[in-house]
C-alpha cells in the first residue's frame, strides 16, 4: 500500500468567506477611458528619426568578446531618453525606465511613463523599439495624456518617507473599514514598509488579512479623457493584494481621501474540448507514466525542491496545486512517484490523486517550454527561487481549485450563496489574474473536472505569460481590452495548440468582426479573437511544411546552438519577442506588424524572405493582409470590419500560396 493521500497543510482549517462587499463592489475592467496611443514604424527606406546622434556607445564596453557586449555595447536607456528630449521636449518622463533583451533577436525595448511633477502617470506608456545591433530606433508607441485640464496635488508627493508609509497605512485603513475586511485596523508599529527605490513602489509585509501577507503600493497619477477630450490626472495610491486568493486593485484618490474605483481582473475562459490534450471526449484520452519529466535548464532542481525543502505534495519551485481550497488541501505522496490511477469509470473527487498530478504536471512542464522559448527568470517568469538571480522571484503559478458544479439559472437561483453566484458569473470554469514580477499569478478552477484539461490550463497559463511579456516594466494594463483583449485569448489558443503541435480548422477572417458597444464586447471577445488565431496557426503550419519542425517541445532549447532549433520554436518564440515591444493596447494590425518586425530582427530569419512571406500569407489568408486597416463596410446589418487579402511586393512570387 502506497504513502500517498489527501494531505492537509499544517495550518488551521480555513474557510473562505463571503468578502461580499469586496466582491459586489469590485468591476472587472478598467474603467478609464484614455486617448489611443500613437503608434510609428520606422524602416530603412523612411529613414530612422535618432540617425543624427544614437550612438551613446558605452566606452568600457567595446569588446566584441565580453559576454555581454550586445547588451552593453549601446547606452539603451541614453538611446531612448535622447530621443524623447529631442523629438517631444514638452514630454516629462521617469527616471525608472525598464530594458528587455528579446530571445534570439536583435531588438531592445525600452519601457517607461510618463511623469508629471516627476510623479508617474500609471495608466501612461512609452514604448521604443531600439535595433541592438545599430543603435537605431525602429518603431515607438507613446500613450501618454497631453492636454490636461487639471491637476490633482498633495503635501503627501513632497514628504518624507515615514509621512508617506503613515499617509498609504491612514488610506488601507479607509478600505479597510469600508469593504469589512478585518475587524482591527492596521497599525504602523505592526508592519513592515519596504521601499523599492528604482520602481518606486512600497510593500508592506505581515498584513494579517491578505492572503500573502502583504500589499503593494505606489504612488502616481492616473488620468481619464473627459468628454472635452481633455485629460483630468488624479493623485492615487495604486493599490494591490490578495483577499481571500484574489486580487483586487484599487485606486484611491489622495486629496479626497477616498476610493476612486475598486476591480479585479480576470481572463474568463470556456473550455474549448482538446482531442489530444486532456479532454474527455477524445480518442487519445490517457494516462501515461513519465519519469522524471522536468526540462533541467529551467527547473535544475526538479519540480518539488524550494531551496533545502523538497515537498511530498504538488508544491514546489514553478507551482502550488490546491486541490480544495475551501479546505486548504493538496495532494501528497511521501515516496514523490506521484503515481495515481485514474479510473474513467469513478468520480471527479475518486479520481482527485490522478486529476490534481495531472494539473501540477501541466503547469511545470509548461513553464518550462516557456522558459525554453524566452519567458525566463529575466522576463518575470513564476518561480519561488530564481536560479539565475534576475527578475523578482516569490512568485509561483498557484492553481486553486473549488468545489462548484453549477445546475441551470432555475437550480442556481434556489441557492443563497454569495461566493458560488460570483463564480458562476466570473469564472465558471477557469479564469486568471496576474500581479506583477514578485507576486504569484493564480489559475481558478470551478470544480476538479477541469483538472484534466490540459488544453484548458495550458490556455490560462498563457494569459499569465502574455501578461508578463507585455507589461514587465510597464502599464499592467496594455493587454485587456477592445482588440488587444481579443488577441489575449487568440493568443492563449494560439500556443495551445502549437505548443501541442495541432492544427485548427476554423474559417474565421478579419471581417468576421464587427462593432460591438463596450458594454457587450466582452461577450464576443473569444469568437472576435478566433481569426487571429487561425491566422498564426495558418503561418505555423506553413512553416513546418517547408522547414524542420520538432513537435518534441521537452528539449533544452535555450541550450541549443541557433542553428540547431527547429523552426516552430523559432516562430513562437518570435510572436512571444514581439509582445515586450508591441504598443500598449494594440490593434490587430499593430500585433501583426510587431511580429513581423519582430521576425525582420531575429538572428536566425532576418535574411530569410520567404519565411517572412510566409508570415504575411498566414495573415492575409485571413483578411489580415498588408493594406488592412481599421475601417468597416456595413454587411448583414453590421459594420465589419474589412478584409484585405494583400501581401509586400517581395512576396509575390509564393502567392501561390494564399
Amino acid at each position: 500500500m502506497k504513502l500517498s493521500n489527501v494531505f492537509i497543510i499544517a495550518q488551521s482549517l480555513w474557510t473562505m468567506s463571503l468578502a461580499a462587499k469586496l466582491r459586489e463592489s469590485a468591476s472587472h475592467t478598467v474603467s478609464a477611458s484614455l486617448p489611443d496611443p500613437s503608434v510609428t514604424y520606422y524602416n530603412s527606406t523612411d529613414g530612422y528619426p535618432n540617425q543624427d546622434y544614437v550612438k551613446s556607445v558605452n566606452p568600457s564596453h567595446v569588446d566584441p568578446n565580453a559576454p555581454d557586449y550586445f547588451e552593453s555595447r549601446y547606452d539603451f536607456r541614453k538611446i531612448a531618453a535622447d530621443y524623447i528630449k529631442n523629438t517631444y521636449p514638452d514630454i516629462e518622463i521617469s527616471d525608472y525606465s525598464n530594458v528587455v533583451y528579446g530571445k534570439n533577436s536583435l531588438l531592445v525595448t525600452y519601457h517607461n511613463y510618463q511623469t508629471v511633477n516627476n510623479i508617474p502617470i500609471l495608466n501612461s506608456d512609452i514604448t521604443i523599439t531600439i535595433n541592438g545591433e545599430t543603435g537605431l530606433i525602429i518603431n515607438e508607441s507613446f500613450l501618454t495624456m497631453n492636454d490636461l485640464s487639471s491637476v490633482e496635488t498633495s503635501d503627501i508627493s513632497n514628504a518624507d518617507q515615514i509621512t508617506r508609509q503613515k499617509s498609504l497605512l491612514e488610506a488601507i485603513n479607509v478600505v479597510i473599514k469600508q469593504y469589512e475586511l478585518s475587524d482591527k485596523e492596521l497599525n504602523f508599529n505592526d508592519v513592515v514598509f519596504i521601499e523599492d527605490a528604482i520602481e518606486k513602489k512600497i510593500i508592506i509585509k505581515k498584513v494579517p488579512f491578505t492572503s500573502d501577507k502583504k500589499i503593494v503600493a505606489k504612488m502616481g497619477y492616473y488620468g481619464e479623457e473627459e468628454d472635452n477630450k481633455k485629460t483630468n490626472l488624479k493623485l492615487i495610491w495604486n493599490i494591490q493584494f490578495n483577499y481571500e486568493y484574489q486580487y483586487y486593485t484599487l485606486q484611491y484618490d489622495i486629496p479626497q481621501n477616498k476610493v476612486l474605483v475598486l476591480y479585479e481582473k480576470l481572463n474568463n475562459f470556456n473550455v474549448i474540448p482538446y482531442d489530444n490534450m486532456g479532454t474527455r471526449n477524445g480518442n487519445d484520452w490517457y494516462f501515461k507514466t513519465i519519469d522524471d519529466p522536468s526540462i533541467k535548464n529551467a527547473s535544475p532542481n526538479g519540480w518539488n525542491k524550494v531551496g533545502n525543502v523538497n515537498y511530498k505534495v504538488t508544491m514546489g519551485n514553478n507551482a502550488r496545486v490546491f486541490s480544495d481550497i475551501e479546505k486548504r488541501e493538496t495532494v501528497a505522496d511521501f515516496n514523490q512517484n506521484f503515481n495515481f490511477e485514474y479510473d474513467e469509470n469513478l468520480s471527479d473527487e475518486e479520481n482527485k490523486n490522478a486529476s490534481v498530478t495531472n494539473t501540477f504536471y501541466i503547469i511545470n512542464i509548461i513553464h518550462d517550454i516557456y522558459f525554453n522559448l524566452g519567458f525566463t527568470e529575466e522576463k518575470g517568469n513564476f518561480q519561488v527561487e530564481n536560479y539565475s538571480g534576475k527578475g523578482v522571484g516569490n512568485d509561483p503559478m498557484t492553481v486553486l481549485i473549488h468545489n462548484y458544479v453549477f445546475g441551470t439559472d432555475e437550480e442556481e437561483a434556489k441557492i443563497n450563496d454569495p461566493v458560488r453566484k460570483y463564480f458562476r458569473e466570473y469564472c465558471s470554469l477557469m479564469c486568471t489574474y496576474t500581479p506583477s514580477d514578485g507576486q504569484s499569478p493564480i489559475i481558478h478552477m470551478a470544480s476538479l473536472y477541469y483538472a484534466t484539461s490540459n488544453h484548458g490550463i495550458i490556455h490560462e497559463y498563457t494569459h499569465a505569460v502574455t501578461q508578463r511579456m507585455t507589461s514587465y516594466g510597464r502599464n499592467n494594463d496594455c493587454f485587456t481590452q477592445g482588440d488587444s483583449g481579443e488577441m489575449n485569448e487568440a493568443l492563449s489558443e494560439f500556443f495551445a495548440s502549437a505548443i501541442a503541435f495541432k492544427k485548427r480548422n476554423d474559417p474565421a477572417k478579419y471581417g468576421d468582426v464587427y462593432k460591438v458597444t463596450d458594454k457587450d464586447r466582452p461577450k464576443h471577445v473569444h469568437a472576435f479573437g478566433e481569426f487571429f488565431v487561425a491566422a498564426l496557426n495558418d503561418a505555423f503550419f506553413l512553416v513546418c511544411k517547408y522547414y524542420r519542425c520538432d513537435p518534441n517541445m521537452e528539449q533544452e532549447f535555450g541550450n541549443m546552438e541557433l542553428y540547431e532549433l527547429p523552426y516552430n520554436v523559432i516562430f513562437m518564440t518570435n510572436v512571444l519577442n514581439a509582445l515586450s515591444h508591441v504598443t500598449c493596447k494594440p490593434t490587430y494590425t499593430d500585433l501583426r506588424n510587431a511580429i513581423i518586425e519582430e521576425a525582420a530582427n531575429n538572428y536566425i530569419i532576418r535574411d530569410d524572405k520567404f519565411f517572412k512571406c510566409l508570415l504575411w500569407i498566414g495573415f492575409a489568408k485571413r483578411g489580415l493582409g498588408y493594406n488592412a486597416n481599421k475601417t468597416f463596410e456595413y454587411r448583414n446589418g453590421k459594420e465589419h470590419y474589412i478584409n484585405n487579402y494583400d501581401i509586400p511586393e517581395e512576396c509575390s512570387d509564393y502567392k501561390f500560396l494564399l
